[in-house]
């Protein structure tokens, strides 16, 4: 489904990444963990081509992301940014239906529209402003948003961040079905570790730059790698087949 091949990245002031390698394979459902600053969110913006490497390629589904039409590469990988600001006064079902752009004038735009927003809880929002929500409502409006724009290829920037726990759930139990029924395969950052353990198939680790941890949530996650890349304390133990961390108070010096 997508490949980064010796990729460098560097901002004018900050250098990120440094021949890093990632292949992902076509339903796939893969959380990305580490620390804030450590290039979480440029991988997934390189993920989906809004930023291009010093070197290296990048290829989606076998193609050079860079040499894709962007109606081409947008049927193809939905990006949902950490931070989505909208001042202009665009309702919840035209926020939408922005999603559907590069299906043109489809016929089951509307209907598509209607199950996305429906999927995620906010069709009774549809002519509501989107400046008149609250940050987890807004939240939620722009994944059916990603929803709706029907890529094989999702990738999401902290997607729980502004949520409450119950749609926090709700959020991931829709994507898990749509990984599992549609195909849908899923990259996302998670700073929640039991949901990450909970729901994602493979989890990676950046730190520094780096990919220092890649496989099954119960191979990633150990108190070592707590203690080495957040600096905490915890319990981690195997309940019901899933990794639970139990965080201990108290920073370590």
């Amino acid at each position: 489904m997508l490949s980064l091949r010796h990729i460098s990245f560097k901002y004018k002031f900050s250098n990120i990444f440094n021949d890093l390698n990632l292949e992902v394979d076509k339903n796939e459902f893969i959380g990305i963990l580490g620390p804030n600053g450590t290039g979480k969110s440029t991988l997934l913006r390189l993920s989906s081509g809004l930023l291009k490497p010093q070197s290296g390629q990048i290829f989606l589904q076998g193609e050079d992301i860079f040499k894709l039409k962007v109606r081409e590469r947008a049927k193809k990988v939905a990006f949902l940014p950490q931070d989505y600001s909208i001042w202009l006064p665009f309702t919840c079902y035209e926020i939408v239906a922005m999603g559907r752009y590069a299906w043109g004038n489809n016929c089951q735009n509307e209907k598509i529209i209607a199950d996305c927003m429906e999927k995620t809880s906010v069709a009774h929002l549809a002519k509501r402003k989107i400046f008149e929500l609250s940050g987890g409502e807004v939240q939620r409006v722009c994944i059916a948003q990603a929803l709706a724009q029907e890529a094989e290829l999702l990738l999401l920037d902290e997607p729980t961040s502004h949520l409450d726990i119950n749609f926090q759930i709700e959020l991931m139990d829709l994507l898990t079905s749509l990984h599992r029924d549609n195909g849908l395969t899923v990259m996302l950052i998670l700073h929640d570790l039991n949901l990450a353990s909970q729901y994602c198939s493979r989890l990676l680790v950046l730190h520094n730059g780096k990919i220092v941890r890649d496989g099954e949530p119960d191979k990633v996650i150990d108190e070592d790698f707590i203690k080495d890349v957040f600096k905490v304390k915890s319990d981690v133990r195997l309940e019901d087949g899933k990794v639970r961390v139990y965080v201990k108070s108290g920073l370590l010096v």
